[in-house]
């Protein structure tokens, strides 16, 4: 089965999108705090006020956003490459990985898939790579016919939304698309797992939709959930990756796909610790 994407890989532009939102922090001292703030409860537990249970999972959510958002904005801040810190990890990357001869290949066959040439189906193509870079998913999990089946089925169903973004950067990602993409995830995650979903993702959008894997994504304080847990954290693995772009300068300051660019470093550094 073929797919009218009507489209081919072109070089990954780069948008004038600026950054979405900003985050203030406000210090609170003793100086400045209100007239009227209530005092500590005191007295027996028994007279002081009780939380109820939707109040403390309310608290405790909250909790864990601000935790998982101040994470992110030092992991941002500490991990930033700079172009010459992007061309050391693609020397390291190709002298110590030769799977990526597999990416190359899984790349060239989506692009033919695409195009209605060939005998391999996207699927078929997509498969070359995650059965060599995402090996350890399917040791207890068939990829037979179904499987493939099924896979087929996901294409079809978000052909439309993967025809869109295959062409965009990741310098023009914004709210709409974080929406979208907590929507399309969780279904290619069911299917795939966490980090299959993310690379078979990258294969159908190159410059717009990034790799990783479990590393990566606790390195930049967002440690992988079970199966349906995760699209969030990709969206904000998303948010990340575009901030890095715009940071180095996005393709034009690395001469090739920025977010491949990354990927190599974070797999040097993060998965590896090559550098």
């Amino acid at each position: 089965m073929t797919f009218e994407f009507g489209y081919e890989i072109r070089e990954c532009g780069l948008s004038d999108f600026g950054l979405d939102g900003t985050s203030d922090t406000t210090r609170w001292g003793s100086s400045t705090l209100p007239q009227h703030t209530a005092p500590l409860p005191t007295g027996p537990p028994s007279a002081r006020p009780t939380q109820t249970p939707r109040l403390r999972r309310s608290m405790a959510r909250v909790g864990r956003e601000r935790k998982t958002e101040g994470g992110i904005q030092r992991v941002v801040n500490g991990h930033i490459p700079t172009v010459d810190d992007l061309v050391r990890a693609r020397e390291v990357f190709g002298a110590h990985e030769p799977r990526d001869v597999f990416y190359r290949a899984a790349t060239d066959l989506v692009e033919t898939a695409l195009r209605g040439a060939g005998s391999v189906s996207v699927a078929e193509a997509i498969a070359v790579l995650l059965q060599t870079w995402n090996r350890p998913y399917y040791q207890y999990r068939p990829a037979d016919a179904a499987h493939f089946e099924a896979m087929e089925r996901l294409l079809t169903r978000h052909e439309l939304w993967l025809a869109e973004t295959r062409v965009r950067s990741i310098d023009s990602m914004s709210d709409v698309d974080s929406e979208a993409v907590s929507a399309v995830f969780p279904e290619f995650e069911a299917l795939l797992g966490p980090v299959g979903a993310a690379k078979a993702l990258h294969l159908l959008a190159p410059c717009f939709l990034p790799l990783w894997d479990r590393r990566i994504a606790a390195a930049y304080g967002l440690g992988l959930g079970p199966v349906g847990t995760n699209q969030r954290r990709y969206v904000r693995f998303m948010q990340l990756t575009r901030e890095q772009s715009l940071r180095v300068g996005g393709e034009r300051a690395v001469g090739r796909n920025i977010i491949k660019a990354l990927d190599e470093f974070n797999y040097c550094r993060f998965t590896k610790a090559w550098m």
